[in-house]
């Protein structure tokens, strides 16, 4: 697995011989952790977003990491001893099995959100409260749960990625949620 750009949905596995560890990077090093993967044939997967910024007579677009600081890398030992020894490595974040579950899981629920190209305008229904937990019941992202939440009066969904601490967030029509009782 290389750096994606989206081309087609990834799907993270579960491996006997391998673990999903999330790698704190040093700060704004994640691209060069990937390219370091790439070089070394070391699977990993970096979740991008398009970035658009507008200075006085152009404008500059750019693929960021959506998780600031973090890489997630399929390790094995002998991964595991390269992936130290990167310059731009801070920390390895090794999971046991449960939470590598966990994380294989969010990464799957993440990749899925980028992949999803339209998130429609959304007429919040009084019962869909911020902090509510739901379940979108269609188009790609059926199956998913998150919580919502409120904003400019749109209803936002978070997928939460616990390990690491980050989340992210969708604007999704309000007919493809349903309440998670």
């Amino acid at each position: 697995m290389s750096n994606q750009t989206r081309c087609q949905p990834l799907k993270i596995k579960n491996d006997i011989c391998r673990v999903w560890t999330a790698v704190k990077t040093k700060s704004r090093c994640e691209k060069k952790v990937s390219a370091l993967c790439d070089r070394r044939d070391i699977p990993h997967y970096l979740p991008l977003q398009r970035n658009i910024r507008h200075y006085k007579s152009k404008r500059v677009e750019s693929m960021v990491p959506i998780f600031s600081g973090y890489i997630f890398i399929h390790l094995d030992s002998a991964a595991k001893k390269i992936v130290e020894e990167f310059r731009h490595t801070a920390q390895l974040l090794i999971p046991d099995k449960r939470m590598e579950h966990l994380l294989i899981t969010e990464l799957n629920n993440i990749e899925l959100i980028i992949a999803a190209t339209s998130a429609g305008e959304l007429i919040v229904r009084p019962e869909m409260v911020p902090g509510q937990s739901v379940i979108i019941k269609s188009g790609s992202l059926a199956g998913l749960s998150g919580i919502v939440s409120r904003r400019n009066n749109k209803t936002r969904v978070s997928v939460n990625v616990e390990m690491i601490g980050f989340s992210v967030s969708l604007d999704i029509d309000v007919c493809e949620l349903e309440i998670n009782y």
